[in-house]
């Protein structure tokens, strides 16, 4: 088994690290829109909502760790904020999702917890 980069493949990875750099770039013209998400969450959370996030494979594991510390003492002692992430019931979301379709779970499956300062 011949495990030893070729040419061709450290070229695409070169490629995938120059994109990543370039979406870094591009990070600080969102500035506006990051700074007005965060209004309207904290807005919500500070009137009783909650956030709600989702992902799938990789950003799932990054909503999951979002919620974790938003719930947990992110950099400060403070009080818990309501956050969850939607796919961490693993039995509900294959159970539901398989028979009526991810979205349908999604819809349905958190419909009891909205409230009118909910944010998702």
């Amino acid at each position: 088994m011949n495990l030893a980069t070729t040419k061709q493949e450290a070229e695409r990875l070169a490629a995938i690290w120059n994109e990543h750099l370039g979406v870094a770039r591009d990070l600080p013209k969102l500035t506006n829109e990051v700074a007005t998400a965060v209004d309207v969450i904290c807005a919500s959370l500070a009137s009783g909502g909650q956030l709600l996030v989702a992902g799938n494979g990789g950003s799932a594991a990054d909503a999951q760790h979002i919620a974790a510390e938003l719930t947990g003492r992110f950099q400060r002692e403070r009080q818990p904020l309501r956050a969850m992430a939607l796919h961490g019931n693993t039995s509900a979301l294959t159970a539901i999702g398989n028979v009526t379709g991810m979205n349908t779970y999604l819809r349905e499956n958190y419909r009891p917890m909205r409230g009118p300062a909910m944010f998702c």
